[in-house]
């Protein structure tokens, strides 16, 4: 939850929520997708809910989150979305992109290792997202115990009862007005041009020399 903002996507889709309870069972009882070793199957749920892609807000809703509209980019005139629509990316889709970097990361022998330099950076850095995330989330939800056969110390039971948002009506919206990660985007004349972040620019610059020497 942003401490100082409001998510612009609130104004655009109703989002409900309701009970749930959160699969907490150390073993698989449910046979839950997510929970699956690599196949298409699994691959398949996992792409459904992990498309990346832009969508587009307005200058005061950049300015309610902080940020400045002067530096922010912009979708292209030929998009016809208007001269006042900031590219954004929704947040849950970054998360659950960097869950899945750490689940396929999990299975090298099935998907591959990729190229070593930005392999390791990005997993570092969904680690340390999703570590944030959590701590800004702080959840204080408590897990309760039952004495269970074969076990002699109190053994928990981590099947939280929730009251969660409805992830599908967020899912759906998102699908229904996502403009694609790759599309076209030429830099306008003018545009402000921010310096790359240093430690980021010292992998890029070695990521583009392997690039040339493979």
């Amino acid at each position: 939850m942003c401490c100082f903002c409001t998510a612009p996507i609130f104004d655009r889709v109703d989002i409900p929520s309701a009970p749930n309870q959160i699969n907490g069972t150390l073993a698989d009882e449910q046979a839950s997708i997510w929970r699956q070793p690599p196949s298409p199957a699994a691959d398949a749920a996992w792409d459904r809910i992990t498309k990346v892609g832009y969508h587009t807000v307005t200058s005061e809703d950049i300015r309610r989150l902080g940020k400045d509209p002067a530096t922010t980019v912009r979708a292209p005139a030929d998009w016809d979305l208007g001269d006042d629509a900031h590219l954004v990316q929704l947040d849950l889709a970054h998360q659950l992109h960097c869950l899945n970097v750490l689940r396929k990361a999990a299975h090298p022998d099935y998907y591959g290792v990729g190229r070593a330099l930005l392999r390791g950076v990005h997993t570092a850095h969904c680690v340390d997202v999703l570590l944030q995330n959590l701590l800004c989330d702080a959840s204080v939800d408590v897990y309760t115990h039952n004495w269970v056969e074969t076990q002699r110390h109190p053994f928990p039971d981590m099947s939280l009862n929730r009251q969660c948002r409805d992830f599908e009506a967020v899912l759906a919206w998102h699908h229904k007005t996502l403009i694609p990660w790759n599309s076209e985007i030429p830099r306008p004349a003018g545009a402000v041009i921010l310096p790359m972040a240093p430690k980021l620019r010292e992998h890029w610059s070695k990521f583009q020399t392997d690039e040339l020497h493979n």
